[in-house]
């Protein structure tokens, strides 16, 4: 976890043979949920790989 402590619940995320990542973030189960949404940063998460952080107008 990159040095993060805590006991809070972790998502396990895959993308088919891709990648297989944990996670502790808010996640949608389909993009129809987000509604509108505005990029706030975009980084490399590691080599090849792109991370988006986003705000979304309305929580549904």
């Amino acid at each position: 976890m990159h040095g993060r402590a805590g006991t809070g619940k972790r998502i396990l995320c895959r993308l088919g043979w891709v990648s297989k990542e944990i996670c502790g973030g808010p996640h949608a189960a389909n993009t129809e949920e987000l509604g509108s949404f505005r990029i706030i940063k975009e980084e490399a998460s590691s080599e090849g790989v792109r991370r988006i952080k986003a705000a979304i107008h309305n929580a549904q």
